[in-house]
C-alpha cells in the first residue's frame, strides 16, 4: 500500500508539474543596435550581460517573448538551447517580436500581421501553441504602438488580435510591451487597461498586482499580462524595477539600463 501510495503522488506531481508553463517578457531596447535607432550592427555590445540575464535569471522559464529584436540572427544565436520564431517584415531596422522556448512541446506557430493595420512601423503579433501534459495552451506576444495620444491604434491593434481569439478556445497566456497609459495621460476618459478589457471581452483577465516593469518617468505599466482560462500561479518582476527579486548587478538602474534594457523582465506561472 506504501508504494502504491508514493507511485500515486509522484504521478500525480507529473501531472501538475507538466501542466504549469512560465512565460517571460522582455523589451530589449534596439537590440542588434546597442540600444538606439541611430546605431548599427556593430555598437551591439550587450551580448554577454544579456546571455548572463537571461540564462542564469530565469532558470525556470519555458516560454520567452521578446520585443524589439532588430537583428534576429544574432538573438538567435545568444538564446541557445532554447528554439526561436518570429516572421518577416519589409524595412530596415523592424522591431520584432520573438518567441523562444526550451522542453516544452511545440505544436504550432502563427503570426497575426493584421495587428500592423497596415502601417509601416508597427509589429506584428506572434503566437505559438504548446502542449503541456494533456493541455494545449496558447502564448501569444505584441507590442504595440507606443505614445499616450496613441490609444486609438492601440485599441484597434488589440480589435484585430481578438479575430484570432474569437476563432478559438484555448487557454491563452496574451504578453508583451503593451505601451498602456493612465487617463491623466492620454486625456481619454479611461485607462488604456479597460478599453482593452473592453475588447479582449470577460474571459480575458488581466494580471494587475506587480510592480511597474519601465522604470523611467517614475515607473509604468507598458509590460502587461492577459490570461484566459488559466489560473495564475505567480506574478515576478525582475531588474530595478524590483530589487527584491533581483540579484546584482541587475537590481542597478545605470547598469541594467546600460547592459540590458530600459525595461524590466515580466514572469508568470499560470496552469490549468
Amino acid at each position: 500500500m506504501i508504494i502504491k501510495a508514493i507511485v500515486l503522488f509522484v504521478f500525480l506531481f507529473q501531472i501538475h508539474f507538466l501542466q504549469a508553463l512560465t512565460v517571460t517578457s522582455l523589451n530589449i531596447k534596439w537590440f542588434g543596435l546597442g540600444g538606439k535607432l541611430e546605431g548599427v550592427a556593430s555598437d551591439e555590445y550587450r551580448t554577454d550581460h544579456l546571455l548572463d540575464f537571461v540564462h542564469n535569471q530565469f532558470q525556470t522559464t519555458d516560454v520567452f517573448v521578446f520585443q524589439e529584436i532588430i537583428n534576429k540572427e544574432l538573438f538567435y544565436k545568444i538564446m541557445q538551447p532554447y528554439q526561436c520564431l518570429s516572421y518577416e517584415a519589409s524595412g530596415g531596422k523592424h522591431q520584432y517580436v520573438v518567441i523562444c522556448y526550451k522542453g516544452v512541446e511545440l505544436v504550432k506557430s502563427f503570426v497575426n500581421k493584421e495587428v500592423q493595420l497596415k502601417r509601416f512601423g508597427l509589429r506584428a503579433a506572434m503566437g505559438a501553441v504548446f502542449k503541456e501534459g494533456n493541455e494545449l495552451i496558447q502564448v501569444v506576444g505584441v507590442h504595440l504602438k507606443a505614445g499616450k495620444r496613441n490609444t486609438q491604434t492601440r485599441i484597434a491593434q488589440i480589435n484585430e488580435l481578438t479575430k484570432d481569439f474569437n476563432g478559438n478556445d484555448l487557454s491563452t497566456v496574451l504578453i508583451g510591451d503593451f505601451n498602456t497609459y493612465k487617463k491623466e495621460s492620454t486625456l481619454f476618459e479611461f485607462d488604456d487597461d479597460v478599453y482593452i478589457n473592453i475588447a479582449l471581452g470577460a474571459e480575458f483577465k488581466v494580471v494587475a498586482d506587480h510592480p511597474p516593469t519601465y522604470f523611467k518617468w517614475g515607473g509604468r505599466y507598458f509590460d502587461r499580462v492577459w490570461l484566459r482560462h488559466l489560473n495564475l500561479e505567480s506574478v515576478q518582476v525582475k531588474g530595478p524595477c524590483d530589487p527584491v527579486n533581483t540579484e546584482f548587478p541587475y537590481l542597478e538602474k545605470g547598469f541594467y539600463n546600460h547592459y540590458i534594457s530600459d525595461h524590466c523582465a515580466l514572469t508568470v506561472k499560470v496552469k490549468k
